[in-house]
């Protein structure tokens, strides 16, 4: 038997392989739709440019002044206070803080328009016609106020350093606003920042002796009151019975959803046949493809055979058996079913009966855990208040040292300059740059748009791509002629006919243990050029001596008798609806010394999937492979038309032939599925109108 190709076995290609086909992809696509990327760039980039030169030539320069303002003290007796309350902050349950002082508040206090007044004053003073709110809104995205950060810090990084940054047109009004600016912040240290911390502390000094004392009083009343009921936390305890009674409820009402679908699903299947039964269980499905199994083998005997033929009745005694097995498994199934109810129905009175339990504890519990609860309330917001207080008095206390300290200006403003000295404007525009970035992206833009033009046309270009996407194997390689060819005395090139000696080489290895009788020839679609393979193919192998029959199946379209110049009036179509016709009458010669014979398509066929499939078809397809050496069958396309698939049935296998350039993967794809649901043995594919090197020289051969 011919070598026949098994889909899965193809589909275990390994990694490396898919890799190198995907690199190789996108190589070949980059190729094909250079055109197209190149397009794509070339007009991105342009329309870039324009924007991109607009937008230098209209941007205004921008220059950037600073300084830096020291707002706490560093020295050894200032840490040792700061770092005293925040352990005592952080000992009452407090946040304890690095800094005493709120950067973040601190921040937004600098940004305010009370602080920066001055600068939108200097600003409407140069451009008088400006608007108010307008001058507000340039001096808030112009100014920046940020606490400088250390990086790598073990702590959390922020020094005690604020830098002021700000940004005008000309580096003479960025550094004289900003020495302004300086002066109102130092001012600001020194005399805005006063608060009425020594009247709060005052009052927080006052309050706390007096929570203190009833935080107390509520820890006694608290101990008296478990010592006398002997609860530790009665409200605790009835939460979790609750939650109990709410997840034993729960099970309860799963536990009747459950029943009621298991006795739904009892009843849906109690009406059902066996086979509708045995379905729901996995472990029955050889058991059903057994019994699916024998009721084809019947409905195919059925045909050929009466009831009473011993066949016929062995069968129908087999389906007898296997009924009686599928109707005793079915009701054990059912039995099953009301075994797992049954479970179901236990579970669900313990359910109730663990709920009832939990019910009559929760009836049962004290009513003194409302007492409890409430002082337990009463002496939380007790505790809370007092730790708050005392956290509020060593924060208020810290904050009181620290306002006589004024802030320093420890970097006066200055200008940022570049490498030589001068002012840098901040605000340059590349054009280089963003035009070497607008080319970066227009060809990131082609690549896109030419990768998805391939994937929309969605066709086979190369060998690579044809065997990657059937994985089946390329048997040949017919070459691209300038020319259609319409008949067979058209000259055509060496490397055309070269390309069937080699086809035939492969198809006969395919099965070297017994020689290929027949073989049929189709495609997935029209006008990808399977009767011209037919034709080249069937005269390689009579040039070989070897005796071919070349048969016309294309019984819609036939095509062969034209282009061998033969005459059409009896043919296969003949052949088969007339039994008077016999078959050495419908056999032609293409010449008396050739070992080439053809077998026309005939007259016109009203239905030719009646004749295709008749045992008259099967008859004269055993007589052919038994006269002659090959047998080649010319079919119509595959898709949509089941007279390839009938048939390569009566063949050894079948050649597909796919037209790069022209052939759609989906196309192809569902022409092999057709095939493989079939079961019909494909012995591969055969690449036509193949791209190649007319002038490949023989001396390759002999080089040293």
């Amino acid at each position: 038997m011919p070598q026949v190709i098994e889909y899965e076995a193809l589909a275990t290609d390994s990694k490396a392989e898919d890799e190198s086909w995907s690199l190789g992809w996108l190589f070949a696509t980059l190729k094909r739709r250079a055109p197209i990327i190149a397009g794509v760039a070339i007009a991105t980039t342009a329309l870039a440019t324009i924007p991109i030169v607009w937008i230098a030539e209209k941007t205004n320069p921008v220059y950037s002044a600073s300084f830096d303002l020291l707002v706490e003290p560093v020295t050894a007796e200032a840490q040792a206070t700061r770092q005293a309350a925040s352990a005592q902050n952080a000992a009452s349950g407090g946040n304890a803080q690095q800094s005493g002082l709120d950067y973040d508040t601190q921040i937004q206090v600098l940004l305010s328009p009370r602080l920066t007044q001055t600068l939108v004053d200097r600003l409407l003073a140069r451009y008088p016609d400006m608007p108010a709110e307008i001058a507000q809104q340039v001096v808030e995205q112009n100014l920046a106020v940020e606490r400088l950060v250390v990086e790598n810090s073990a702590e959390d990084g922020g020094t005690k350093i604020i830098r002021v940054t700000y940004q005008a047109e000309t580096p003479e009004d960025a550094l004289t606003d900003l020495e302004q600016l300086s002066g109102v912040y130092l001012k600001y240290a020194l005399q805005e920042r006063q608060t009425r911390i020594g009247q709060a502390i005052k009052f927080i000094d006052e309050q706390i002796p007096i929570l203190q004392a009833q935080v107390d009083s509520l820890q006694r009343r608290l101990q008296v009151f478990r010592e006398q009921n002997l609860l530790i936390d009665p409200s605790l305890e009835g939460t979790q019975l609750t939650q109990q009674s709410g997840n034993l409820r729960q099970q309860r009402l799963d536990s009747n959803a459950e029943i009621a679908a298991e006795r739904a699903r009892y009843r849906a299947l109690a009406s059902s046949d066996p086979i509708a039964i045995l379905s729901v269980a996995p472990e029955y499905s050889a058991l059903l493809n057994l019994f699916q199994q024998l009721e084809g083998e019947m409905a195919a005997e059925s045909a050929l055979m009466t009831d009473l033929n011993p066949d016929m009745q062995y069968l129908q005694e087999r389906r007898s058996n296997l009924q009686q097995l599928i109707n005793r498994e079915a009701q054990r199934v059912l039995g099953k079913i009301e075994d797992e109810i049954q479970v179901l129905e236990n579970r669900q009175r313990a359910i109730a009966q663990s709920e009832n339990l939990i019910q009559q504890k929760i009836r049962e519990l004290p009513a003194a855990a409302n007492e409890y609860e409430e002082l337990q309330r009463k002496l939380n917001v007790a505790t809370g208040i007092l730790t708050e207080f005392s956290t509020r008095q060593k924060a208020l206390q810290v904050d009181a040292a620290q306002q006589q300290t004024p802030w320093e200006l420890i970097n006066p403003p200055s200008l940022l300059r570049d490498g030589t000295g001068e002012p840098l404007n901040v605000e340059k525009v590349n054009k280089q740059a963003l035009l070497i970035l607008a080319a970066l992206l227009g060809s990131a833009l082609g690549i896109g748009v030419g990768i998805l033009v391939e994937v929309i046309t969605d066709r086979y270009h190369t060998l690579e791509e044809l065997k990657s996407g059937t994985k089946l194997p390329v048997l040949g390689k017919i070459p691209l002629q300038p020319e259609p060819i319409c008949i067979v005395e058209q000259p055509l090139s060496p490397l055309f006919l070269e390309a069937f000696q080699a086809l035939l080489t492969k198809v006969n290895l395919l099965s070297a243990s017994q020689p290929l009788r027949s073989l049929a020839i189709s495609s997935a679609t029209p006008e990808e050029g399977k009767s011209t393979v037919a034709l080249y193919l069937a005269q390689a192998a009579a040039s070989l001596g070897q005796r071919v029959l070349l048969v016309d199946a294309d019984l819609r379209r036939p095509t062969l008798h034209e282009r061998l110049s033969l005459p059409n009036d009896l043919g296969l179509t003949d052949l088969l609806s007339d039994n008077d016709v016999s078959l050495k009458q419908v056999i032609r010669r293409r010449s008396p010394d050739s070992s080439l014979y053809v077998i026309t398509a005939g007259s016109m066929a009203p239905n030719p999937i009646r004749l295709l499939t008749s045992p008259r078809m099967q008859e004269v397809a055993r007589q052919c492979a038994g006269l002659f050496d090959l047998v080649i069958y010319d079919t119509p396309p595959i898709m949509n038309l089941a007279d390839s698939s009938v048939v390569a049935a009566y063949t050894n296998g079948t050649l597909i032939i796919a037209s790069l350039g022209q052939l759609q993967r989906k196309q192809l794809s569902d022409a092999l599925e057709s095939f493989r649901v079939s079961n019909l043995p494909i012995l591969g594919i055969v690449a036509n109108r193949v791209r190649v090197n007319e002038k490949m020289p023989y001396s390759v051969y002999t080089r040293v």
